[in-house]
């Protein structure tokens, strides 16, 4: 065959060659038996399952496997040529790539749009859609196919629905509209597509009949006996209020220093100054805008506002940075790498021009008024240029040339005022909102709530707090209390005039609380992020919290926010958690509290990070992202405070989490911190150990060197037994595997394999086996690599979904496919894909597919293989990985070359020279050159590519390296002229310039 053949039963079953020539099957039972076959491509299917699916209608199928065989034996004679169905066990199996059937498609390109950005996610499902033939599974009778037909349509009517909801969020909600009213038509029970219609029609302008759909909708239900989940009744209210959001995912909480605040309540005012940032983002594509004004006034909650309101003007959501906690430019800038999953490189601080350039996203940045020497970050930022935008919240401009300052102030005094919220509506609304029962008394210059607004100097923070107190107080008494209250409080002449209001506000709002709760707010001055209740009781030293807690929560100084496992956290907005630092340093608990704080939180760390070895990795791993603001500070004071061996055993634990998500330079720093400890204690050789890992992990060869011969320096001194301490032969196999020695790296791995495993670290002595497998790869034994891999799968796969699983799976894959099994390496590397796409951490799971790629590549699949090519593109950049985008490229200019496109090759070779390249890269390229060259019937350029390799390594895991190395013999037969890359360089652009 000169290529797949496609099958096709999402409809009349349709088979086709290649070429496009038809291939029929004739008999009801025998396409029936290929259809149910196609469900399960490439794998056995019982003959139970098939007399079952064909033969629903029989009273023993057991009866008719004689039947089945001969239908089986006329089948496989009419599919001679273009598909096998071979025995397996006690069944048949259809021996096809999946890809090769309609349905998996289907069901992939779905799958793949659930976490697609809205613009991307159209594209997946009208692809998907476009499959779609109605009724699918023609072939099987009605009651045929195990439930595979419902479970189609269910599908089917889920991509519609998310079709219709994406177009939306991509800014076409008119396009959406037609689309789901028809699906709504045929489903008018179904609160999903209801609630993707009248979210479209509201996008479009059209609320009036967003609230008739959303009514007609609840009468149905009600006439069936059925109720609305109080989600979709609120949604009506939503629309009515202008609040509804177009975007598929929830507001996110995407890094350890993303905003505290998603608990607040509904935003209420400021419409005009909403109006005037959203346009500034969107429609004006200005590349910085700042919200600039005292502390109080709501500048973080207008610009979480404007977030979530311009959500769908970018492919991504919006990335929140909380500067407040942050002390130096450095650590901005490594905050908002963390935050948009971007990994450490070893040359310093992340390249945020290169790593953002070509995305479309808005970053927030929150309370960045101390961090005025940091503006080249917000600057590298802007210079990205393309769809990235900056909103910043500060009290002090930022004094960029590209900055747009808006300034952000109190609601108005004037009751009434024109096209705005005043300050007495604010108040009112908040008090009502939190249960308070005020009269419907026309407002007048001298009313109570009036006079209340006024004296707050329409401060929203203040406002807010005053708001909770009139639950409990007539408005009268509170104005009473505030103008006695403030009188006094408000000689903080050191302060501007609102400040002044302000810090008396909260001081009033703190002495009205009991004793216990204004001490439990001053412990929230300890904090980096918001607290789960466990810290709070922990840091507090008080058994009992919850009363002074809920008494906090109620006077709006604390606020209840939500967490991934719904267990929720407290948080205080930037001002409150100043006032209560303050007044911890005027009672002097400063100290005791920060003590508690570290205990607490090294403690914990220490406890999560051993589930980063179980099935609980996910979990672990994003509390540790959402507490990292207070773990970092905890280790600082364990570091200030004299306290090295408690901050060796938290960093050896913390190691693995910041490994995971690409954090190598953190554990660097950290590392390096840990083994100033010289005890020769078996933890400081553990710790010398990762710190080479460590240092190799970012192409620091020399530091690798020196790390791993320190740790065999404390082994020498102390006599310490490396039977007892496997860290020892760890380090060895990254020494051996630095030296150029792959098979002595085996050997280490294997020792310290059998010493975890004798001594019960299963996991443990599998991820060494892993380890042993990569040196025998570097080795040139696949053979060897692909057993050692296969014996540490069982024990991985027993933890559940990690990492090392999905890693382990990918190599499996690039090792299938370099002994010439295709088919396996496409198993493999889809088991990685579904990890990796589980993991929170998945920073790698580029990798996957690129090797996903080179299997499409060798199938001969083209277009598959350049979408795997696109994605992994994608995926290494968005990550800020230049050596994985540089890797990706030299493989994709071979695949161009395949597919006669020299011209394509020769620019993505071109763009890969734009980077430092590492050794065994450099080979690539230039054996990758030779071969474009060769291709592009340029002789000369290939022979000068050719003798430019011979002074290079080349890397024998590389799946296509024969081919590259029998480019380099052919253009070495060529004449060439004078030897320099320059000139390679312009070969390589001649042949782009043919394109």
């Amino acid at each position: 065959m000169d290529g797949p053949t496609t099958f096709r039963i999402l409809g009349p079953l349709d088979i086709r060659r290649a070429d496009g020539e038809a291939i029929s099957v004739s008999g009801a039972k025998e396409r029936a038996l290929l259809t149910r076959l196609l469900l399960e491509p490439g794998r056995a299917v019982s003959d139970e399952r098939l007399l079952r699916d064909v033969w629903p209608e029989a009273d023993d199928a057991t009866s008719l496997r004689e039947s089945l065989q001969v239908r089986i034996s006329r089948l496989r004679r009419q599919l001679a040529g273009a598909a096998r169905i071979t025995r397996a066990g006690a069944g048949y199996r259809l021996d096809a790539d999946p890809e090769q059937v309609d349905a998996t498609r289907f069901e992939r390109l779905i799958g793949e749009s659930a976490d697609a950005a809205p613009s991307e996610a159209v594209r997946l499902l009208e692809q998907a859609l476009a499959l779609w033939s109605s009724p699918p599974l023609a072939e099987l009778s009605e009651n045929g196919g195990d439930g595979h037909r419902e479970r189609l349509m269910r599908l089917e009517r889920e991509a519609r629905t998310r079709l219709g909801h994406s177009l939306s969020a991509a800014g076409r909600p008119a396009r959406a509209v037609p689309e789901l009213a028809a699906l709504a038509a045929e489903h008018p029970l179904d609160e999903a597509v209801a609630t993707s219609l009248v979210t479209a029609l509201h996008a479009d302008g059209r609320s009036a009949e967003a609230v008739d759909v959303h009514r007609a909708t609840v009468e149905r239900m009600a006439d069936e006996g059925l109720d609305p989940t109080p989600g979709f009744r609120a949604l009506v209210t939503d629309v009515l209020r202008h609040d509804v959001t177009t975007h598929p995912r929830t507001f996110p909480r995407l890094g350890p220093d993303t905003e505290q605040d998603l608990g607040r309540p509904s935003f209420i005012g400021r419409r005009r100054e909403l109006d005037d940032v959203v346009d500034a983002l969107v429609a004006g594509a200005t590349p910085l805008v700042t919200l600039w004004g005292p502390g109080g006034v709501g500048k973080t909650r207008l610009a979480l506002e404007a977030a979530r309101r311009t959500v769908g003007a970018f492919d991504e959501p919006p990335i929140v940075v909380d500067a407040s906690r942050l002390e130096s430019a450095d650590q901005l800038s490594a905050s908002v790498a963390r935050a948009a999953g971007i990994v450490e490189q070893a040359a310093g601080p992340p390249d945020l021009t290169a790593a953002f350039r070509g995305r479309s996203v808005l970053v927030v940045l929150d309370n960045m008024e101390h961090l005025l020497d940091a503006t080249d970050v917000v600057g590298s930022l802007v210079a990205a240029g393309g769809g990235i935008r900056v909103l910043a919240t500060s009290r002090a401009v930022l004094g960029l040339g590209v900055e747009r300052v808006q300034r952000v102030m109190p609601f108005p005094l004037q009751v009434g005022a024109v096209g705005d919220v005043d300050a007495r509506t604010f108040l009112v609304r908040r008090a009502e909102a939190m249960g308070a029962r005020l009269s419907a008394e026309p407002a007048t210059e001298g009313d109570p709530l009036t006079q209340i607004a006024h004296r707050l100097d329409g401060l929203p923070l203040a406002l807010e707090l005053a708001a909770a107190r009139l639950r409990t107080l007539s408005p009268s008494t509170l104005n009473q209390q505030l103008s006695s209250t403030l009188g006094v409080l408000g000689s903080l002449r050191d302060l501007p005039g609102r400040q002044r209001t302000l810090h008396a506000t909260l001081q009033w709002s703190a002495e009205l609380l009991d004793d216990d709760a204004r001490d439990l707010l001053g412990c929230f001055g300890g904090f980096a992020a918001p607290a789960r209740l466990g810290a709070v009781t922990a840091v507090s030293g008080t058994p009992d919290v919850l009363g002074p807690l809920t008494q906090l929560v109620d006077h709006a100084l604390v606020h209840h926010v939500p967490t991934a496992d719904d267990e929720g956290a407290y948080a205080t907005l930037e001002t409150v958690t100043e006032w209560a630092t303050s007044q911890l340093r005027t009672t002097d608990r400063l100290a005791e509290v920060q003590a508690r704080h570290a205990d607490h939180f090294l403690d914990h760390a220490h406890e999560v990070t051993a589930d980063l070895l179980t099935g609980e990795q996910v979990a672990a791993t994003a509390r540790l992202t959402e507490q990292e603001p207070d773990i970092l500070r905890a280790l600082v004071h364990a570091r200030d405070h004299g306290d090295p061996e408690r901050l060796r055993r938290a960093v050896l634990g913390l190691w693995r989490w910041w490994f995971g998500i690409g954090a190598n330079r953190t554990a660097v720093e950290w590392l390096e911190q840990a083994a100033a400890l010289d005890d020769g204690d078996p933890d400081q050789v553990r710790v010398l150990s990762l710190l080479g890992l460590s240092h190799a992990s970012l192409g620091q060869r020399e530091q690798a060197l020196a790390a791993c011969e320190a740790c065999e320096e404390v082994v020498g001194r102390t006599g310490l037994d490396p039977a007892s301490v496997p860290e020892v032969d760890g380090a060895r196999w990254t020494h051996r595997l630095e030296s150029g020695d792959p098979a002595g790296a085996v050997d280490a791995a294997l020792t310290a394999a059998h010493t975890y495993r004798t001594t019960g670290r299963q996991v443990l002595a599998s991820e060494m086996l892993v380890r042993a497998g990569v040196a025998a790869a570097g080795a040139g034994d696949l053979d060897l690599a692909e057993r050692l891999h296969q014996q540490a799968l069982p024990a991985l796969r027993a933890q559940g979904p990690r990492w090392e699983l999905a890693g382990a799976h990918n190599n499996v894959a690039h090792l299938a496919l370099a002994r010439g099994d295709a088919k396996a390496a496409l198993t493999q590397v889809r088991t990685a894909l579904e990890l990796f796409g589980r993991l929170p951490m998945a920073r790698d799971d580029w990798i996957a597919y690129e090797t996903l790629m080179s299997i499409r590549r060798v199938l001969g699949q083209v277009e598959e293989a350049r979408h795997a090519a696109t994605e992994a593109m994608r995926r290494s950049a968005r990550a800020g990985d230049r050596a994985a985008l540089t890797r990706v490229r030299l493989e994709l200019a071979g695949l161009e070359v395949d597919a006669g496109a020299p011209a394509a090759a020769a620019e993505q070779l071109l763009d890969a020279t734009q980077d430092e390249l590492a050794p065994q890269s450099r080979w690539q390229l230039l054996a990758t050159a030779a071969m474009v060259l060769l291709a592009a019937g340029d002789g000369g350029g290939a022979a000068i590519a050719a003798e430019l390799a011979a002074d290079e390594e080349p890397d024998p895991t590389l799946v296509n390296g024969h081919e590259l190395r029998g480019a380099l013999d052919r253009a070495r037969r060529a004449d060439g002229e004078a030897v320099s890359f320059h000139a390679l360089v312009g070969h390589l652009e001649s042949v782009r310039a043919a394109r």
